[in-house]
């Protein structure tokens, strides 16, 4: 049996050991570890409550607003075939 093989058969085991109403935990907490290191930070991460200045969704607004050169989505598609 293999390291792997042997620490998921562990696994198992101790999952015959906790009791009922802490599985959803358990299950949560092996949802958090499978997933990519990326989305983990996103999931753990403060939310800004703070209210915007007036300045500041200005300022968003003129950067959305705001023309980009860039390549069009149909230039694309085109030079990869799509």
């Amino acid at each position: 049996m293999t390291v792997i093989e042997d620490t998921k058969q562990q696994i198992i085991e101790r999952l015959d050991l906790v009791p009922a109403e802490k599985l959803g935990s358990v299950l949560d907490f092996v949802q958090f570890s499978a997933m990519d290191p990326v989305s983990r930070s996103l999931s753990t991460c403060l939310v800004e409550d703070e209210p915007l200045r007036d300045d500041a969704r200005q300022l968003i607004e003129e950067a959305f607003n705001e023309t980009r050169p860039g390549i069009p989505d149909e230039q694309i598609r085109q030079e990869l075939g799509l």
